[in-house]
């Protein structure tokens, strides 16, 4: 297949150049300029234009398929060549759409942790056997930004259209392309999972937005945060893709999901310990109730029911392995958790954790 890019240089357009390539497919590309990283990620697979700008006589009749970047405007030469030509003219959305549409696509709201949450759904698909397209992975990627940013700049809202602020603009216009590709993929979604993605869709509403006429948000409720937080990523890694497979074994289902949930509260605590000293003491979160000491003792008795559940489910299996040894991970992790922390040992080393758990499960099986 010989596809052509407009606009290859963009965030998700290069990644989905450089997937095609690594397929086998002759891809080519234009653009009037390209940042890095995605120069010099097309420079290493040879797809970088050698010059910058739109060529029309690169638009040919032996492509088989054109992508259309948003940052192409409707007088684009080689846009308007291709229209001349007949060629197959793609938005990204509709492109990823016709290469998966024979497969079950899965999107997943509510929820908020991008690469974690993405590590999750891939591990909780390989744990049940389930083949994963790795293009999907777009589709996860994406509506997890666009949660996790209403969730952290919500606040900014009125401010998105007037902002000069660059990096708030960056944050405006990738949201708004994630939210396009998520609202696409809605219409291709079983019954059933959007029932349930609507659910959790209004609890990461409520997670923001003041409930009744008080001025609290589930996020500032007292004791209720990392519950509700444990409660989204279970349901959304677990639930959600297995609702759209076809969820035939609820005790199974039901087990599993409890392990995820003792795992986010497990690797959620070394942040709360390492935000004791600017945490509101309103909160009440593990740590401000029970202290350091019994915050880790109840961390090392979720990481033994973690493992129990486990063995329920797996017996002996590769999984309960796998299981195992994130356990003596967690464990260690907990152990050397305290208050005044490196700045990248809870966010890298703890939040990669579902990330050790998935190359676990790969390795072992």
């Amino acid at each position: 297949m010989n596809v052509h890019f407009i606009a290859i240089g963009g965030a998700a357009m290069h990644n989905l150049a450089l997937a095609l390539h690594h397929k086998g497919m002759q891809v080519t590309g234009s653009d009037d300029i390209i940042f890095e990283p995605s120069k010099s990620r097309l420079n290493a697979t040879g797809l970088l234009p050698t010059h910058f700008g739109w060529f029309a006589e690169k638009i040919t009749k032996s492509l088989d398929a054109v992508v259309l970047g948003m940052h192409a405007k409707q007088d684009n030469p080689e846009l308007l060549k291709a229209q001349e030509l007949g060629l197959k003219i793609y938005s990204y959305p509709e492109f990823l759409y016709e290469q998966s549409k024979h497969k079950t696509r899965v999107v997943i709201g509510g929820s908020h942790g991008k690469t974690t949450i993405t590590a999750m759904i891939l591990h909780v698909l390989n744990y049940h056997d389930i083949e994963v397209d790795y293009l999907i992975i777009t589709f996860l990627f994406s509506s997890t930004i666009i949660v996790y940013n209403f969730i952290k700049y919500g606040h900014n809202l009125p401010n998105y259209s007037t902002s000069k602020n660059s990096v708030l603009k960056t944050i405006k216009f990738l949201s708004f392309f994630c939210g396009f590709v998520l609202i696409y993929t809605l219409f291709f979604l079983k019954f059933y999972t959007l029932l349930f993605g609507t659910f959790l869709f209004f609890i990461c509403i409520l997670y923001v937005f003041p409930v009744g006429n008080s001025k609290l948000n589930f996020r500032n409720l007292s004791k209720v945060k990392l519950f509700l937080v444990a409660f989204c990523w279970s349901a959304s890694t677990v639930f959600l893709p297995l609702i759209e497979n076809g969820l035939n074994n609820y005790y199974f289902t039901l087990i599993f999901s409890f392990q995820i949930f003792c795992l986010v509260i497990i690797y959620t605590i070394p942040f709360e310990i390492r935000d004791l000293q600017n945490d509101s003491i309103e909160l009440q979160t593990i740590p401000q109730i029970f202290g350091i000491k019994k915050s880790k003792n109840i961390c090392y008795f979720l990481i033994m029911v973690f493992s129990l559940l486990s063995f329920i489910n797996s017996g002996l299996g590769t999984n309960f392995l796998s299981d195992i040894v994130l356990s003596f991970i967690l464990f260690f992790i907990v152990y050397i958790t305290k208050k005044n922390q490196s700045e990248y040992f809870s966010s890298f080393w703890v939040e990669s954790v579902p990330i050790y758990w998935l190359i676990f499960c790969i390795l072992l099986k």
